[in-house]
C-alpha cells in the first residue's frame, strides 16, 4: 500500500460563536501509516500560536478525535484556525477555518 501525508479535513470554513461560550472546531484526519500528531494551529491578528491537547483552556487534539474544543470563547479566539497532523512521511494541513466571535470587551 501506498504511503501518503495525512489528508485532513475540516467541515465548515467559516463558524461564528458568542463570546463566554464552548466551541468545537471539528477535524478530520485519514493517514497511511497513521498519524502519530495532532494540533492545530491558531493565526489572531498575524500572530500564530500552536494549540495542543495541553494547552490551557482547550479540550479535545487527540489522535483519534483531532478536533479542537475552546471551553470559554474570547475576542481573542477570533481569527483562522488550522489542523495539522503528522506521520512518518510528513505533515498534512486542512484548509484554514475562520472563527467570528460575537460579543466581548476584553481580551486574554
Amino acid at each position: 500500500m501506498t504511503q501518503n501525508l495525512p489528508s485532513v479535513s475540516i467541515g465548515t470554513r467559516l463558524h461564528e460563536s458568542d463570546f463566554g461560550s464552548s466551541y468545537t472546531i471539528e477535524c478530520k484526519v485519514i493517514a497511511h501509516p497513521a498519524h502519530t500528531t495532532v494540533y492545530w494551529q491558531h493565526n489572531y491578528n498575524g500572530i500564530i500560536r500552536t494549540i495542543k491537547n495541553d494547552t490551557l483552556g482547550v479540550s479535545g487534539i487527540f489522535i483519534d478525535n483531532p478536533s479542537l474544543t475552546i471551553d470559554f470563547i474570547t475576542t481573542s479566539d477570533s481569527g483562522k484556525y488550522t489542523c495539522i497532523a503528522e506521520n512518518v512521511v510528513g505533515v498534512g494541513k486542512s484548509q484554514d477555518v475562520d472563527l467570528k466571535v460575537n460579543g466581548g470587551t476584553f481580551n486574554y
